[in-house]
């Protein structure tokens, strides 16, 4: 029968030896959740966001800034679509005067600006047109403007101004005497016995006749003064002329001498491509010009004068009516309008300049000169042989060696 344990019986029990440790598997950490109370850039207060924002971008580094390129080809009223063209280009040029000239179209179809700065504008770009077209206004709207000045039409006012001529309207009695003797056939008026004796029939006719005998002389009169008065104004209009001809004469001939100078100064200017043109086709003669070179460029130049290039010039019709336009602005004394056709008539210019020296007369004189020059640098080394090489006999080409033997074989031509 076992023995009950005890307590040293008990504590004499050996302890079972400890397992071996099993190896601890790494468990990861659920991730911490932000507590309430530690702030974010999104939870921050406005201001704490702002200073971390501010400080990310200082961390950022700054691109440089663009160097803008400053546009000096600007005036008033350029349009967004002429600055957007090439600055000081000759585009820009033509669009800033096209929208320019287009500017009357634009004030004549707006409502809200007066319709007199449209006539101040047309005044101004040319006055002769301007009066010119009141003239064809005047003449196409005669009974308007007749009824806007006068309140009668045209027809109406001559009538009334045809009346008005002064007549006499209180003859003297001894006029008044005449012309009853004439009407009545007595040499005195009717006395109240005359009267008496006549018929009531008899009465009316020598009444009707005697005012009728009065309106007569009163038109005699009334032909007589405008014939006088007629007279005395072409006395004075005579005398107008003998004294204003003279001074027309002299202003007149001080215009067309100024019209004279401003049509040859811009033919000058356009005909400068010439002589430009000469100059950079090598045409020049220069005193070291062999002589046959320097006949041959004066020949070119003949071909090339300012006569056969104006020819050229006027025998493309747009050409023509462009040169018409600038003489007769020129003649007009608007000297504005002309010379501001300068640069278009320099370029159409020059085209028939280039026409011309492409004519088979210049490419001929051209082509020789060419040849002459290249005979005589091909001449000039005839002259001068280019030297042999050193070791080398005169008039004999030596042969380098092709081969490491030929090398060794041949003769130091330098060691001689």
């Amino acid at each position: 029968m076992p023995e009950e344990p005890t307590w040293e019986t008990a504590s004499a029990v050996e302890t079972p030896e400890p397992a071996a440790p099993v190896a601890e598997v790494p468990v990861a950490e659920p991730p911490v959740a932000p507590s309430a109370e530690t702030p974010t850039l999104e939870t921050a207060p406005p201001l704490v966001a702002e200073e971390a924002a501010r400080e990310s971008e200082s961390q950022e580094v700054p691109e440089p800034p663009k160097e803008e390129v400053k546009d000096e080809d600007i005036q008033e009223g350029d349009t967004p679509e002429i600055k957007a063209l090439p600055s000081g280009s000759s585009s820009r040029a033509w669009a800033r005067r096209q929208f320019h000239d287009a500017a009357p179209v634009r004030t004549f179809l707006d409502f809200d600006k007066p319709i007199q700065e449209f006539g101040d504008d047309l005044y101004n770009r040319s006055q002769s047109r301007y009066r010119e077209h009141v003239d064809d206004l005047f003449t196409r709207h005669a009974d308007y403007a007749s009824q806007k000045l006068f309140g009668l039409s045209v027809a109406e006012a001559k009538a009334k101004l045809a009346s008005g001529q002064p007549v006499p309207t209180n003859p003297t009695a001894s006029e008044t005497k005449t012309t009853l003797a004439t009407a009545t056939g007595a040499a005195l008026p009717l006395t109240e016995a005359e009267l008496d004796q006549l018929t009531n029939t008899e009465v009316v006719q020598r009444l009707t006749a005697f005012q009728a005998a009065q309106t007569a002389a009163q038109e005699a009169e009334k032909q007589r003064l405008q014939s006088e008065f007629q007279k005395q104004v072409d006395d004075l209009k005579k005398q107008f002329d003998a004294v204003n001809g003279k001074v027309q004469t002299q202003e007149e001939q001080a215009q067309l001498a100024e019209i004279n100078e401003q049509q040859q100064k811009l033919l000058g200017n356009v005909l400068t491509v010439v002589d430009d043109g000469i100059r950079t086709s090598g045409l020049e003669v220069k005193p070291d010009d062999p002589p046959k070179i320097a006949n041959l460029k004066r020949a070119a130049v003949r071909l090339l004068d300012k006569q056969n290039i104006v020819a050229a010039f006027d025998a493309v019709p747009e050409n023509a009516k462009l040169a018409h336009y600038a003489q007769e602005a020129i003649k007009r004394r608007e000297y504005q309008n002309a010379f501001r056709e300068e640069d278009n008539l320099k370029v159409r210019a020059r085209a028939a300049f280039e026409s011309v020296k492409q004519s088979p007369e210049v490419r001929a004189i051209l082509d020789e000169i060419e040849a002459f020059a290249n005979q005589s640098k091909g001449n000039s080394r005839a002259v001068n042989p280019i030297p042999p090489a050193p070791g080398s006999t005169a008039g004999v080409t030596i042969k380098p060696p092709t081969s490491w033997d030929e090398a060794q074989a041949a003769p130091n031509v330098l060691s001689a």
